[in-house]
């Protein structure tokens, strides 16, 4: 079912304020403040403000997943999924700079959001994580990569690029004068060649 101009627009309004203030500190009457709209259509289409925030959610969990599974659905050797998995979540994140942030406040703050982003996980990557750790090991196994593990990949691979947008605003005040932002999209395949760099076996 299409989204209605008003609906859309809600929706729109509603996720600037939560990206910016999250789901605490945004009420409805500032939702429909941004709009220009009445309080009361918000909630007729939307019921209440925890239904449109998990709504919001739920479609910003998916963007994030949907380039994720991308590199999977093909055939190519296991490094390069790796580093297209890499780049892509990286590229996910520089054009949704405050996705992470958006993300880690709401399943730390809510036990119910982090229920709800765990099934999103579940449901869009669930049965993509045990062809990739049967292709882990018989890559390990054959020597092109060293003993590690799904788990230790993935973390690495959060780690780097969410660590980037995390100090970004930092990076920015200590260094006024430099290009920071044009630096910071150089990161996206430096990160992704740090990942891949610590799967070869010494020697190789």
């Amino acid at each position: 079912m299409t989204d209605t101009p008003m609906e859309q627009a809600i929706m729109e309004a509603a996720e600037h304020l939560f990206l910016e203030r999250g789901f605490a500190l945004t009420s409805t009457t500032d939702i429909a403040k941004e709009v220009g709209c009445n309080q009361s259509l918000i909630n007729y289409y939307f019921r209440s403000k925890e239904k449109l925030f998990k709504s919001i959610f739920e479609r910003k969990a998916l963007l994030f997943f949907s380039s994720l599974k991308k590199p999977f659905e093909t055939g190519i050797p296991f490094l390069e999924k790796i580093r297209i998995l890499s780049e892509n979540h990286f590229e996910i994140l520089a054009k949704n700079s405050r996705l992470s942030f958006f993300i880690l406040s709401e399943v730390t703050t809510s036990s119910q959001r982090l229920e709800d982003f765990a099934d999103i996980v579940n449901e869009n990557l669930g049965r993509i994580f045990p062809l990739l750790e049967k292709e882990l090991a018989q890559e390990i196994k054959k020597g092109r990569i060293k003993e590690t593990t799904l788990f230790d990949i993935l973390m690495t691979m959060v780690s780097l690029n969410i660590g980037v947008f995390l100090l970004q605003p930092v990076i920015t005040k200590i260094l006024p004068h430099s290009d920071v932002s044009a630096q910071i999209l150089d990161r996206g395949k430096e990160n992704a060649n740090i990942l891949l760099m610590s799967l070869i076996p010494s020697g190789q």
